[in-house]
């Protein structure tokens, strides 16, 4: 069954995610991934073609290369198109601190920007650093610095990347918590506290007098309830590897400013804003459930859904190297 409390968590962190995408943009990103013929490649902000299309997939940028696909095997690219980190995995995280995470038939270890194995694959799931410390799972989530030393011991459900020296852990089912590098707890939240009916109307962030975390007060989050779901019908709204826009977010981007059609009634009173929406990747890649969480009137909710309907099939989700059904959530930016 599909239960409350991961659903929860994987909303504030979607909601963190989303903020982020509004505010970069892809900006920064020295080549463009496109599409011919089935396959992906790269191209510069001139559209000259750097990589020609030959991947099955291939990923935006992150410290200063990419992670492309050929036979459901990953490897690395720089900026010129050098495969400097052979396509040879059987799953891998993005670069990230001069480091990235790559699956070696079950387990997880993590290479260097040479493809150099760092850290020995020893884990059942591995998320990229950030700030030093990466996540690691063995049968519960902890911590461990760029020397493979457990800095923070395995002992919670679920956790996610440090921000501006905090994390977002999992400690019960019912009990999230901000926790430091040293692995102490910080700021405690009941969920049970917040919870109520199958309706959650505020983001646990905004409980928190925390500095520079991302505001999310005006976004509302539907709980759905358990009974709606067998267990063979999961949706999964924490993953190990996130559903992705064929293309990558740069891809997503792309696809929202060419297609979007601004309503008539919203241009002419000069509506803008954006328009969450919510739904549902299958495993097949198509897109169901679909929901407006945030609306800013004129017509501009019924275009988001029209627009998302009418994207192609994505590359689903995947926990513990399998396909799943997965919750993703995207803003759409009305700008005049």
């Amino acid at each position: 069954m599909k239960k409350v409390i991961p659903t929860v968590f994987a909303a504030m962190v979607a909601l963190m995610f989303l903020s982020a995408f509004q505010l970069n943009g892809g900006k920064g990103n020295p080549l463009f991934i496109i599409y011919a013929n089935g396959k992906f490649g790269y191209m510069d902000k001139k559209g000259n073609v750097v990589v020609q299309p030959k991947y099955d997939n291939a990923y935006e940028f992150s410290d200063g290369l990419a992670m492309v696909v050929i036979d459901d095997t990953y490897g690395f690219i720089d900026e010129s198109g050098k495969e400097v980190v052979k396509i040879q995995y059987a799953d891998a995280s993005h670069f990230k601190e001069g480091m990235a995470a790559v699956k070696v038939d079950d387990l997880w270890g993590f290479i260097d920007k040479k493809g150099k194995m760092v850290i020995k694959p020893q884990f059942v799931m591995a998320g990229s650093f950030s700030e030093g410390l990466a996540r690691v799972f063995d049968d519960q989530w902890g911590y461990i610095d760029k020397t493979g030393k457990r800095v923070i011991q395995a002992e919670y459900l679920n956790a996610y990347d440090f921000n501006n020296g905090l994390a977002i852990v999992a400690v019960s089912d019912f009990e999230l918590a901000y926790i430091d590098k040293t692995g102490k707890v910080v700021y405690t939240i009941n969920m049970e506290d917040l919870i109520t009916e199958n309706e959650f109307e505020v983001s646990p962030l905004d409980y928190l007098d925390i500095p520079n975390l991302v505001d999310t007060a005006s976004d509302v989050v539907e709980l759905i309830p358990e009974e709606m779901y067998e267990e063979d019908d999961e949706i999964y709204v924490f993953v190990e590897q996130e559903a992705t826009f064929p293309g990558g977010e740069e891809a997503l981007k792309k696809y929202i400013d060419e297609n979007l059609q601004y309503p008539q009634i919203a241009r002419e009173v000069e509506i803008t804003g954006t328009v969450v929406i919510k739904f549902v990747v299958e495993k097949d890649g198509s897109l169901t459930h679909l929901k407006i969480l945030r609306d800013i009137g004129g017509g501009c909710g019924n275009e988001a859904l029209r627009l998302v309907r009418s994207m192609p099939r994505w590359n689903p989700a995947k926990q513990s190297g399998q396909v799943v059904r997965s919750e993703y959530t995207i803003p759409v930016l009305f700008k005049l």
